[in-house]
C-alpha cells in the first residue's frame, strides 16, 4: 500500500494482490489498487483526486544458504481523476527489479528478523508529464529506485496482510525524486 506524504500532499492507497505459483521459483502477482489524494493549501482547484492501478507483476526466487535473491517484473497501468469535476491522467509503466535479503542473525520470539536491499528500473513508455508553475513542464520517462526493507524469514500473518515487509526506497531520475515507503515486497 503506498503512501506518499509531502509538505503539500498526502495519498492513501491500499490495494489487492493474487498470488499465483508458476512452478518452484516463480509466482505470479495480478494486482489493482484504488485510494485517494489530498493536496493541502490549494486555492482555485480541487484539492482531492483518486488514484488507481491495475498490472502484474513476476517474480523469481532463489535461496543461497542465508540470502535469498529475488528477481521480477511487471506492467501497469495507473492513473486518477480529480473528485468532482475537473481533469483526469492515467499512463502505463513497466518495470524490473532485484532484491537480496539476508537474516540478522538473532530471533525474537521465535521470529527471525531479515533486511533487505533492492534496486528497481521503471520505464514510463508514454513519459509522464508534470505540470510546474513559472517553469516548463517535467517529462518523465525512466527512473530507478534503491531501497532498504526489513521482514521475517518466516511468513508471517498479521491482520490481513501476509508476509509482512516494511521499507523506504528513494525514487530518482530525469528530474523528478520522491521518497517512497515500501509495505509488502517493493516491486
Amino acid at each position: 500500500m503506498p503512501i506518499a506524504l509531502n509538505q503539500q500532499s498526502l495519498a492513501l492507497v491500499p490495494g489487492a494482490e493474487l498470488q499465483l505459483p508458476l512452478g518452484a521459483h516463480l509466482l505470479l502477482k495480478p494486482f489493482v489498487d484504488f485510494g485517494a489524494a489530498y493536496a493541502f493549501g490549494v486555492t482555485g482547484a480541487v484539492p482531492g483526486a483518486w488514484i488507481y492501478a491495475a498490472g502484474a507483476h513476476a517474480v523469481a526466487h532463489w535461496q543461497f544458504a542465508d540470502y535469498t535473491l529475488a528477481l521480477g517484473g511487471g506492467a501497469l497501468f495507473a492513473g486518477d481523476r480529480t473528485i468532482g469535476p475537473g481533469f483526469h491522467e492515467q499512463y502505463a509503466a513497466l518495470e524490473a527489479g532485484v532484491e537480496l535479503r539476508r537474516p540478522l542473525g538473532f530471533t525474537i520470539r521465535g521470529i527471525t528478523p531479515d533486511v533487505g536491499i533492492y534496486a528497481a528500473a521503471y520505464e514510463y513508455p508514454q513519459p509522464l508529464q508534470f505540470s510546474r508553475f513559472l517553469a516548463p513542464p517535467l517529462n518523465v520517462r525512466n527512473q530507478g529506485e534503491v531501497g532498504l526493507t526489513l521482514g521475517a524469514v518466516q511468513k508471517l500473518d498479521m491482520l490481513w496482510l501476509g508476509n509482512t515487509r516494511i521499507g523506504a526506497g528513494y525514487v530518482f531520475g530525469d528530474g523528478l525524486q520522491v521518497w517512497h515507503v515500501v509495505f509488502g515486497f517493493p516491486f
